[in-house]
């Protein structure tokens, strides 16, 4: 017999876990429906965690702004961006300052910034991109693990050299 979710915080990581399932079949097939579904489970589960599950929130949130860059960068469209740069931002704001995936956020941050700014051109967020990349660096730098924060110094570059 199947095993039925006993709280909201077992339905939302069920749902998120779903949502994670259609984002795989997207990088495989990339089809946008796929992408479509997991926005929509996701969606779902941040539903059911906003007010019973925080600590499982932040990488729900992190994830989901991550599909919406994914769907910024199927549709080109400013709006699917500033949902990114949204829930991407909102994640952030939900973790604490030890939480490991802290560096990673930042960077993703630091990413759409980047891509708005090629978008719309304005300096602002590349000035802010920088900003949020340093503070990545600097956040991962502390955590020992070289291979990370080497892409995190390689975007960094990046940023610097636009």
């Amino acid at each position: 017999m199947a095993s039925t979710p006993q709280s909201v915080p077992d339905l939302a990581r069920l749902f998120a876990s779903r949502g994670n399932v259609h984002v795989q079949r997207y990088l495989h097939s990339q089809k946008r429906d796929d992408l479509e579904r997991a926005i929509s489970t996701v969606r779902t589960a941040i539903g059911l965690a906003q007010n019973d599950s925080r600590p499982v929130l932040g990488p729900m949130l992190a994830k989901f702004g991550t599909m919406w860059l994914m769907r910024y960068e199927c549709t080109d469209r400013k709006s699917d961006l500033d949902e990114a740069l949204r829930y991407t931002l909102w994640a952030l704001d939900d973790v604490s300052d030890l939480d490991s995936d802290q560096a990673i956020m930042l960077a993703t941050v630091s990413h759409i910034l980047a891509s708005r700014h090629e978008r719309v051109g304005e300096g602002q967020d590349l000035e802010e991109a920088i900003s949020r990349m340093r503070t990545a660096v600097r956040i991962q730098s502390t955590k020992g693990e070289g291979s990370l924060l080497a892409i995190m110094f390689n975007n960094l570059g990046g940023l610097l050299f636009r």
